[in-house]
């Protein structure tokens, strides 16, 4: 029998709440606990509790992205590298998750062109329409309309930045990659992608 186990974290059989991974089941571990928990911005990783009845103290270590732990009536900010030991066990504790800047945004980028003289009653239009839309949704993290001028024809690519995937579909419906269009299209487009593709964003700064 080998003296070790090694396992990736994500090879550890996780229960849903956002995301638990009870680690000391997966080694046998019987002297101390070990769990892993993810999740999303806003979701409460670590449920509100204490240890009064085990006694015990608890050390959490935050190994990317970001917590903020509520320790009794304090808040403590904890990016990833941050360990936060609590020793009382009878302090009430949780954790939530927190985004950080440029954390899982999603570009949506789709490309058309216009005839140069309707170039700027079409970008009006794309405001007041697709881009409105999509900036009304919760999880638009804003819109960016790029236009391109070349003799008598106009390109336009539109970027939509959303939160995930799933508020991709709240704009788009399930079939993200299709590309969505509005009842006056065929007036101002004399070309137009058909599909859109979607980009992670390695940098956003939240206005």
């Amino acid at each position: 029998m080998s003296a070790y186990t090694a396992t990736h974290l994500d090879d550890i059989a996780a229960e849903k709440w956002p995301y638990w991974a009870p680690i000391r089941h997966h080694f046998d571990i019987r002297s101390f606990g070990v769990n892993a928990w993810r999740g999303a911005d806003g979701d409460e990783v670590i449920k509100r509790h204490d240890e009064t009845e085990s006694g015990q103290a608890e050390l959490y270590l935050v190994l990317s992205g970001r917590a903020e732990f509520a320790v009794g009536d304090d808040t403590v900010d904890a990016p990833a590298g941050m360990c936060v030991y609590i020793r009382d066990a009878a302090t009430e504790r949780a954790a939530f998750a927190r985004r950080l800047p440029g954390d899982g945004v999603i570009a949506r980028v789709w490309r058309g062109a216009t005839r140069a003289q309707d170039a700027d009653e079409y970008a009006r239009y794309l405001q007041a329409t697709g881009m409105e839309a999509a900036r009304a949704l919760a999880g638009s993290r804003g819109t960016l309309v790029l236009r391109c001028v070349d003799g008598d024809r106009a390109e336009f690519e539109t970027v939509l930045l959303f939160d995930s995937l799933d508020d991709v579909r709240a704009f788009a419906g399930d079939e993200i990659g299709v590309a969505v269009f509005f009842p006056e299209d065929d007036r101002y487009l004399i070309e137009r992608d058909l599909t859109v593709r979607h980009f992670e964003v390695d940098a956003h700064v939240p206005s």
